[in-house]
């Protein structure tokens, strides 16, 4: 690790620390920026793991200088009570590390070693460092590695053909699956079969459908097999969204297949499948087959009474928030606020789920069929904040269930023994 010196270091007793000084004990340098979410929802994990491993190990957070990011996460710091110092670089100083994306972490050890560049830690990760293990993370690939990508692997080509390692470019139909090393990565790795229309193409006089992914883990593998073949993302908000449970349920005696980490390779596959068809019924069909030989759990689709939340209005804010081309003064930030200007209802939930995309979903039950204007105020990865904002309006989310379509996950059905 070079000995970078940090200048106006907030939150550490002292304005100026070079990287040199930590020598004796483990260094965290944890990079974020405003577009970050991963980065502002980590921050409570990382505030505790400085907290419980103050005396062996270091941490600061480092930003880029850029878009009022220093007043966005003081608000974080504030409300989360978060005790780590911040420094901002420049970007001349950011690209000094050489980050491409965040979140980018560097883990540099008593002797000023860089024992690893990833994108998240945890307690056990550190426990393990701090005993002179090795934990093996995966490297985060550079920005010149995603540059080059394609002369290691496209999805454009299935695996193993024309140059993704094998030579046979005339396959009608293929099942592969393989254990995901960590070297090859993807610019496209589909969240629903429906994206495999983009591969349908022809094949001599034949037409073939293709599903090619990279590095999944199996929860992943079963949504695609058994989901709905629409997005549970919020771009199929009137098909998907809040109808059918995003991920798996498992009841397993013995779940550790499905437990992986984005550090590490272990658990996760990639998969090819072609077949002479353009029917995502008949892809669905043939990739839970494969599931159910290679892995023997049984699998489904049922009507479960889920979790989400409702979002609900008071006939006052009904009336508030009819459109009529109202101007806000204030300005929202990536991770602050959240501006809409005659705009649908579902334009909102919307911009609730970008806030909270990992929480339970959010059903509209407001009755508002006109456009809105709505300003709310709140930190956007804090639920209570973005909830107090919404009241202000004559809004809120209240916690609630609903049917929807759950993919489950069982131990096989074991036959009777014969007497």
């Amino acid at each position: 690790m070079h000995d970078f010196l940090f200048k106006d270091v907030k939150h550490f007793g002292r304005n100026s620390i070079s990287v040199s000084e930590f020598k004796g004990k483990f260094l965290i340098l944890d990079f974020f920026t405003t577009g970050c979410a991963a980065c502002f929802e980590s921050l409570p994990k990382i505030n505790h793991i400085g907290a419980k491993f103050k005396d062996k190990v270091q941490i600061i957070m480092v930003g880029l200088n850029e878009r009022n990011l220093q007043s966005i996460y003081d608000a974080y710091r504030i409300k989360w009570k978060l005790d780590l110092p911040v420094v901002y670089l420049n970007r001349n100083e950011w690209s000094k590390f050489e980050i491409f994306g965040v979140p980018h972490i560097l883990v540099v050890d008593p002797e000023g070693i860089v024992r690893a560049i990833t994108h998240t830690i945890s307690e056990n990760d550190l426990q393990l460092f701090l005993a002179g293990k090795d934990p093996h993370f995966l490297s985060k690939f550079t920005a010149d590695q995603v540059d080059n990508m394609d002369e290691k692997y496209t999805w454009r080509l299935p695996f193993l053909v024309n140059g993704n390692g094998a030579s046979d470019s005339s396959v009608v139909f293929r099942s592969l699956l393989t254990k995901w090393s960590g070297s090859i990565t993807s610019s496209f790795n589909p969240d629903c079969m429906a994206d495999m229309n983009t591969m349908a193409e022809s094949n001599g006089d034949k037409m073939t459908s293709r599903l090619e992914v990279v590095g999944y883990d199996l929860r992943r593998l079963y949504r695609i097999a058994y989901g709905d073949t629409l997005s549970h993302s919020f771009g199929q908000y009137d098909n998907v969204y809040g109808k059918m449970w995003p991920y798996p349920v498992l009841e397993l005696r013995d779940s550790a297949d499905f437990i992986f980490s984005t550090n590490f390779a272990g658990n996760r596959y990639n998969y090819s499948l072609i077949i002479p068809k353009q029917n995502l019924v008949a892809m669905q069909t043939a990739m839970q087959h494969d599931l159910a030989t290679y892995f023997g759990f049984d699998a489904g689709v049922e009507q479960r009474l889920m979790p989400c939340w409702n979002l609900v209005s008071t006939e006052a804010g009904r009336r508030k928030l009819k459109s009529a081309g109202r101007k806000f003064s204030k300005l929202p930030t990536d991770r602050t606020d959240i501006k809409l200007v005659d705009k649908p209802i579902s334009s909102l939930v919307e911009q609730l789920y970008f806030c909270f995309p990992n929480g339970d979903p959010i059903i509209d039950l407001t009755g508002i069929s006109t456009n809105i204007d709505i300003y709310v105020e709140g930190l956007k990865n804090d639920l209570q904040d973005i909830r107090a904002g919404l009241q202000k309006n004559g809004l809120d989310l209240v916690k609630s269930e609903k049917m929807m379509k759950v993919v489950v996950i069982r131990d096989p059905k074991t036959e009777p023994s014969s007497k």
